[in-house]
């Protein structure tokens, strides 16, 4: 999926995963819950794709990570340095502070700050931040998929807050990291976003079958065509909004490791955040 179509990919995931807002708020202390109407953050979705989607920033094949776009893995207090694509290329779990990117028509990369204005990166500036976690979810067919969430800023400042959001699907000629930008530019919006790998891309486990394990058919198709992408999607929507993952008996890609089966695999705690939801 090349990022110009990711627009209407995204808007049609945001409506499928709006999560009449994601709980960031402890239990009896949550303030009145915004409404979010499907079409309504669909349009701000679609609005935060096309002003980052600017001439001067869009990629070409092969997509993968840019440095203006990586949160600061290592903890060094240097965005997308070795340190940090070093993380990045691993299935290491963790958190780090990202930095909400401002980008000109030409592609030039700046930074949001505290005074609502941008400047560049090496500057020494009060910049605004969000949190990004790498995670590892296993899917229903029992291998673990690579996923990055964003969380706003606000969520950290304002605990009591529920928050809406977005799962972005990657597609056959790009990785997750392709699309860390708008995950960034909506995160400034307010919006929780996960991206993740499909099976057999980027970090997730392919199965030892090789690239692009995910393509291989097998398992129900329901609403969603027999293939591994279309599953995963579901899958990770499913974790996003809290809904158990139910492992695929019924077809040849079932998993045969205990250790990797969905059902003895608790969810993992950083999303709904303990520091942050009930």
């Amino acid at each position: 999926m090349r990022p110009a179509r990711a627009i209407r990919a995204l808007a049609a995931i945001a409506a499928a995963a709006l999560l009449t807002a994601v709980p960031w708020s402890r239990a009896g202390a949550a303030a009145p819950d915004p409404v979010y109407p499907a079409a309504q953050l669909a349009d701000l979705v679609a609005g935060a794709m096309q002003a980052s989607a600017v001439p001067g920033a869009d990629q070409t094949r092969p997509f993968g990570a840019n440095p203006a776009f990586m949160p600061d893995w290592d903890h060094d207090g240097v965005f997308g340095d070795a340190g940090d694509y070093a993380v990045e290329n691993s299935t290491q779990t963790g958190t780090a502070s990202f930095r909400y990117p401002c980008i000109a028509m030409d592609g030039t990369v700046t930074y949001r700050t505290a005074s609502g204005g941008c400047v560049p990166g090496d500057r020494s500036a009060p910049f605004l931040t969000g949190e990004a976690t790498r995670l590892r979810v296993v899917d229903e067919f029992g291998y673990e998929l690579a996923a990055t969430l964003f969380v706003p800023g606000e969520a950290r400042r304002a605990p009591g807050h529920r928050l809406p959001g977005v799962v972005i699907a990657d597609g056959a000629q790009a990785s997750m990291q392709t699309f860390y930008m708008y995950a960034m530019t909506l995160a400034e919006e307010g919006i929780v976003v996960l991206s993740f790998d499909f099976a057999g891309q980027g970090q997730s486990e392919d199965g030892g079958t090789g690239f692009f394990h995910d393509f291989q058919g097998g398992g129900v198709g329901g609403d969603c065509h027999p293939t591994r992408p279309c599953m995963e999607t579901e899958d990770m929507v499913r974790w996003f909004t809290g809904a158990p993952i139910v492992r695929n008996v019924s077809g040849p890609q079932s998993p045969t490791r205990g250790a990797h089966d969905p059902a003895l695999n608790p969810r993992d705690p950083a999303l709904p955040a303990s520091r942050w939801a009930a």
